[in-house]
């Protein structure tokens, strides 16, 4: 169980994070997600709808899955190396 659980946690997080990256990319291709330079990065002001649908804010959320996504592979591949190192 503990070996299946740190595959998991080796490959599902970097799955969901190229998963994210290849869903912004069509959807802004598909022109769904805006380029304005909304508050934090430029001078333009929007609605929600247009905050949530910014291409910083995707990228930002890509960041955010990103770093979650390195720690849970190096969590996983530390459980496999701890594991490996106990008697059976």
């Amino acid at each position: 169980m503990k070996k299946s659980a740190s595959i998991l946690l080796i490959f599902v997080p970097p799955s969901l994070l190229l998963g994210l990256l290849h869903l912004e990319n069509e959807l802004l291709k598909a022109g769904w997600l805006n380029t304005k330079e909304l508050a934090f990065v430029g001078e333009e002001t929007g609605t929600l709808f247009d905050y949530a649908t910014n291409v910083w804010g995707w990228d930002a959320l890509s960041l955010l899955v990103g770093i979650v996504s390195f720690l849970c592979v190096i969590t996983g591949i530390r459980r496999l190396a701890q594991g490996s190192k106990e008697p059976v």
